[in-house]
């Protein structure tokens, strides 16, 4: 009759199963509602410190409409030399305010067509959802206020509405934790990060503090803090290590200057707004370019690692480092593809315009707009490149030693 060893009795694996429904459980609620105030504390500081920024002293309020009637038009032609002819309208409307101290009334308002414009908006038809301005007081004309721009904002929130129904009824509690992740990195990124660089705080070290925010925010509201989380955590930090060191190199090699669109020429021109390292800010996108990909990646591998050692609890640290490895090649693939992919697909009518009036491929690899785009795709890819090993090696190391003080104590 064979001998159990302490690894096959009874009792070490009604812990082992024990301690895998505890790691599989949702995260302490200690954990949970430290982390929320700790978060919302850091989110206050950060406001408080940054707030009453102002660069601009006109205050145009909209309002929102429906066109109920589109009453007449008029036209007028503009003429360039002998040929040259171009046509601009004034389409008068009425409609019905939907939102401001005139709510439920109805106004007079006109939506100009500017022939010599590149763009134009949409002409207005009955039922359209509308912005609406006041007209000036210096300009003659029979409508009260002047057409802005689409309402837009009910479609958008039906959308995020849908998206947030979705994420609790397929994710439940998680779902609910993956919704407060979210608000607080939107919050993070528009009411922390970007009025600090406006205020002229050192882009670098706000890029690092919010990007190590986001992280621990993130993981220990989905995951409690235990050993998944440690090593997400520190996979997360080799990964965007080296990204952010390969940014400050590229960025000098490649001889950027922060030049990568017209949104800058408004930055630079606008008397209000200070000075900005544009460089710095740069740098700071391809930072936070990569972040979701490189924390998605290290969570990735980390959770495969976590089932596989509470699964099997035999496998030495040599075995897990291979399977996390494993499987962080076949996560690597598809995810390098996603990043290159959201760059692309963000940058696409960057790249159409590019492709018609610069048709030297030479040229249009080393303008610094396509430029930027090209470095960001890399520098993410090889964070996450980074992020593998880094994951695996600590996984491996931690379960493995987990498991040995296990059976250390069942003996």
């Amino acid at each position: 009759m064979k001998k159990r060893t302490a690894s096959q009795s009874p009792a070490f694996e009604l812990k082992q199963k024990s301690l895998a429904y505890t790691t599989r459980s949702q995260p302490q609620r200690w954990v949970f509602v430290l982390t929320v105030i700790l978060s919302l504390a850091f989110l206050a500081g950060g406001w408080l410190l940054n707030r009453g920024l102002s660069f601009t002293d006109d205050d145009i309020p909209s309002f929102r409409a429906k066109v109920s009637l589109v009453t007449h038009f008029t036209e007028s032609e503009h003429y360039f030399g002998s040929e040259d002819q171009v046509t601009s309208r004034e389409i008068f409307f009425q409609a019905d305010m939907q939102s401001g101290s005139l709510k439920g009334e109805r106004v007079k308002a006109v939506q100009y067509i500017d022939g010599m414009a590149a763009l134009n908006p949409v002409e207005v038809q009955p039922g359209s959802s509308v912005l609406l301005t006041p007209m000036p007081a210096s300009v003659e004309s029979e409508a009260d206020f002047a057409f802005v721009d689409y309402d837009r904002s009910r479609v958008i929130g039906g959308l995020l509405a849908l998206f947030l129904l979705a994420l609790l009824i397929f994710g439940r509690r998680q779902g609910f934790r993956t919704i407060l992740t979210l608000v607080f990195t939107f919050l993070a990124i528009f009411f922390v990060f970007i009025p600090a660089i406006l205020n002229e705080r050192n882009i670098y070290l706000a890029s690092v503090l919010i990007c190590g925010f986001i992280v621990l925010m993130t993981l220990l509201l989905l995951n409690g803090a235990n050993i998944k989380s440690a090593c997400a955590v520190l996979g997360n930090i080799g990964g965007l290590a080296l990204a952010g060191l390969l940014a400050l190199l590229v960025n000098r090699l490649a001889v950027i200057t922060g030049m990568v669109g017209d949104e800058v020429m408004y930055l630079l021109y606008i008397d209000d707004v200070p000075k900005l390292d544009l460089v710095a800010i740069v740098w700071s996108g391809m930072v936070i370019g990569a972040l979701g990909a490189v924390m998605d990646v290290a969570m990735s591998v980390s959770s495969a690692m976590h089932e596989l050692a509470s699964s099997q609890p035999d496998l030495d640290e040599r075995k897990l480092r291979k399977a996390g490895l494993r499987v962080g090649g076949d996560v690597l693939g598809t995810m390098t593809n996603t990043l290159i992919l959201a760059y692309i697909g963000s940058s696409l009518m960057l790249v159409l315009v590019l492709m018609i009036y610069q048709p030297d491929k030479m040229l249009l690899i080393n303008s610094e707009r396509v430029a930027v785009e090209v470095l960001q795709a890399l520098i993410g890819s090889l964070g996450i490149l980074a992020a593998i090993p880094i994951t695996s090696l600590v996984a491996a190391r931690l379960y493995a030693a987990q498991h040995k003080k296990q059976q250390a104590g069942v003996r």
